[in-house]
């Protein structure tokens, strides 16, 4: 149902998991004569298959709760808003993806910017750490959506990280310049901790309080060339910006010191690249 507080920015709602792929199912088959919607292959998809083997109760509770959040009219008929919010979600132009990582929790957020306006579905997991990586241990059947205009894409980003000033603080706050820029060799890496570097570096690499990843990428509908941009950080008593130098043969670690309001300044120049991307692959087209 939808949500009555939050971020003045955003128009959020939340619902099961599965009430969302049934409003994504039913925009879609509305929405199939759409050039931006490959409906064909839609209908093999993991997310269409497992609608379809549905029991008839099931779809009924879904449909009652598509239409107690306002996602569907009583009739069952979808509005426009949303027909084009989940066009938005499925063929946006630029994507962004956010996943934010602390202690066993995380958090994931898919954004779709097109045309001024945004969506953003997230979703939380409990997670295990382990010698041999992370495992799922759990995922809360709750979905967050939410709708806004572009220019409040931080806002949406903003919601799903942890409660820490480094994170949350906007793009403003980080005035300063870049601080210090610590390199870790492959070796350095392979033992850390004996390694000659600051302890709070280590903490940065070893144990983070918390692990961000932004993930931007923006292409023209139908076409291979895109944009593609990825940006870590790892917040320790500092926040880091986590990078690489060198080529595959001798590739080293550089932890960035980056002052607060890091996350969103990099947010903003990476949609803005994505922006001018877009203008100049759509220049060549218009002009034939």
């Amino acid at each position: 149902m939808r949500q009555s507080i939050g971020d003045p920015d955003l128009n959020i709602f939340e619902i099961s998991g599965l009430a969302w792929a049934a409003a994504v199912d039913g925009a879609l088959r509305a929405l199939a004569a759409e050039p931006e919607i490959d409906f064909a292959a839609y209908q093999q998809s993991a997310n269409a298959l497992a609608l379809g083997s549905l029991e008839p109760a099931d779809t009924r509770r879904l449909d009652a709760e598509l239409r107690e959040a306002g996602i569907v009219g009583p009739d069952g008929t979808m509005p426009d808003q949303w027909l084009l919010a989940v066009l938005i979600a499925v063929s946006a132009p630029i994507r962004v993806t956010v996943v934010a990582r602390t202690g066993v929790h995380s958090a994931h957020a898919d954004l779709g910017l097109a045309g001024g306006r945004g969506i953003a579905v997230s979703y939380r997991r409990r997670i295990r750490t382990t010698d041999a990586g992370r495992a799922v241990t759990g995922i809360q059947d709750v979905v967050e959506v939410a709708l806004f205009e572009e220019q409040h894409a931080w806002s949406a980003v903003r919601r799903i990280l942890p409660d820490f000033a480094e994170l949350q603080a906007g793009p403003g706050s980080a005035r300063s310049m870049d601080g210090g820029r610590t390199p870790i060799s492959p070796q350095q890496l392979q033992s850390l901790g004996s390694a000659e570097l600051q302890r709070d570096v280590k903490d940065a690499v070893l144990a983070p309080r918390c692990t961000v990843h932004l993930d931007v990428v923006a292409a023209q509908p139908g076409t291979t060339a895109a944009f593609r941009a990825a940006d870590v950080w790892h917040l320790a008593e500092k926040l880091y910006s986590v990078r690489t130098s060198g080529d595959d043969g001798g590739r080293s670690l550089v932890m960035v010191d980056v002052p607060p309001g890091d996350v969103a300044r990099e947010l903003f120049w990476r949609l803005l690249g994505s922006r001018e991307f877009l203008a100049g692959s759509a220049g060549p087209a218009a002009r034939r």
